[in-house]
């Protein structure tokens, strides 16, 4: 039985968990504001996941492929 990848999920939470902590103390806001933001970049997590597992039929390869994407688009 394989185990879904979840490095793609983690790297796509990390920049929003940053800017949170970064700025938690300049401006108000509560843990419920992180919401829609880590939803919104899991959901690009899982949309890159499954159109390179459907390109590349490889879930390793995919959730690699996945985290360089991620990797990319926040550096």
């Amino acid at each position: 039985m394989s185990r879904a990848p979840l490095h793609p999920f983690l790297f796509a939470c990390a920049p929003v968990l940053i800017l949170f902590a970064h700025n938690a103390r300049r401006i108000a806001l509560g843990p419920g504001e992180l919401l829609l933001p880590l939803a919104l970049v899991l959901a690009l997590a899982l949309a890159a996941l499954l159109l390179l597992r459907l390109l590349l039929r490889d879930s390793s390869r995919a959730a690699l492929g996945a985290t360089l994407t991620l990797l990319l688009f926040f550096g």
